[in-house]
């Protein structure tokens, strides 16, 4: 899931874009902040009993606003 923040209603760009997948029912894991996966990730994954590997290709289905 990707979540794009504006200031106002009136922006046409968000100003913060973050990417987070839900693992089970309660867990989040952040994938990603501003079209850059988080630095975080592996120790995060890891703390869900999430393979590193799973948790990166997550982040290829983060949907970045166009640049």
């Amino acid at each position: 899931q990707t979540a794009w923040e504006y200031r106002n209603s009136t922006d046409t760009v968000p100003y913060n874009q973050d990417c987070h997948a839900y693992v089970g029912a309660t867990s989040l894991l952040r994938l990603g902040f501003n079209g850059q996966p988080s630095e975080f990730l592996a120790r995060d994954a890891r703390a869900l009993n999430l393979p590193e590997a799973q948790a990166r290709a997550l982040v290829k289905e983060c949907q970045w606003y166009p640049a």
